[in-house]
């Protein structure tokens, strides 16, 4: 075998490499757009969590001061 031999065998196998790898290739970058737009997706379902939180946390203090009049009103009518 020369080295032409070589050369021409390795261009083949390469050749029929890059051929079976196609397929793989294009689930791959399918698989990688998906992941892409979960992950749009989940920085939005953050955001929107993080937006609750806060909300939450207001009607939280609004209910506690409310509960606290209500106690005083209460305490100062069986006063």
């Amino acid at each position: 075998m020369t080295n032409g031999d070589l050369n021409q065998i390795r261009g083949v196998v390469k050749e029929e490499v890059n051929t079976a790898l196609e397929p793989v290739v294009k689930k791959l970058d399918t698989l990688w757009d998906q992941v892409e737009k979960v992950t749009v997706q989940l920085d939005e379902v953050k955001e929107t969590v993080d937006s609750h939180t806060k909300s939450l946390e207001r009607i939280e203090v609004k209910l506690e001061n409310h509960t606290d009049g209500i106690k005083s009103l209460g305490n100062s009518s069986s006063s």
